[in-house]
């Protein structure tokens, strides 16, 4: 898929080790655990009708670890999901770091959605102008309540035209 490491480029405290599993105690998520959402039940609510996905996403090597691919030039619609791996507790700031490549659209003027949902609650969201030079989102927010290790976390990103994206890590501070 999009197979680039990108040179200075760090993870930060994430690691990974031969299996994929992180060694990182505070990362929220696995990337070989995702599992895409095929129920028009979707909490971002933006789902067309129709969404085929099955190849436009898929753990991939980025920088010093390892990151969550997402290749929309095969679809323009993706929500992932898997249970948590850790506890967030209640005031508890949460990490993320999301990667794009030159954003274009064959439409002027429209935008990207990125967002983030835990048990099915919108914690965090980014919309993004198309088009736009590569960029590194890092974001936080503060966990308005608790969140328990198994909770389903949820990551979106819709846009219109050939972009691709990388989620480095989602992880509690």
């Amino acid at each position: 898929m999009l197979g680039l490491a990108i040179a200075g480029l760090s993870c930060g405290g994430s690691g990974e080790d031969d299996s994929g599993a992180s060694e990182n105690d505070d990362a929220l998520v696995d990337h070989e655990e995702w599992e895409e959402v095929l129920s028009v039940d979707d909490v971002f609510g933006d789902r067309p009708a129709v969404v085929d996905c099955p190849f436009g996403w898929a753990p991939e090597p980025f920088g010093a670890g390892d990151s969550l691919g997402v290749d929309l030039a095969v679809c323009d619609y993706l929500t992932v999901t898997q249970p948590s791996l850790r506890d967030v507790a209640a005031g508890q700031t949460v990490r993320i770091r999301v990667y794009h490549f030159p954003l274009e659209s064959p439409v002027p003027g429209v935008r990207a959605h990125l967002a983030i949902a835990f048990d099915r609650e919108v914690v965090w969201e980014r919309f993004l102008d198309i088009p736009a030079d590569a960029s590194v989102i890092d974001a936080e927010f503060v966990a308005g309540r608790e969140f328990a290790a198994g909770v389903p976390i949820d990551f979106h990103v819709h846009n219109h035209g050939p972009n691709s994206y990388n989620l480095v890590w989602i992880e509690r501070e």
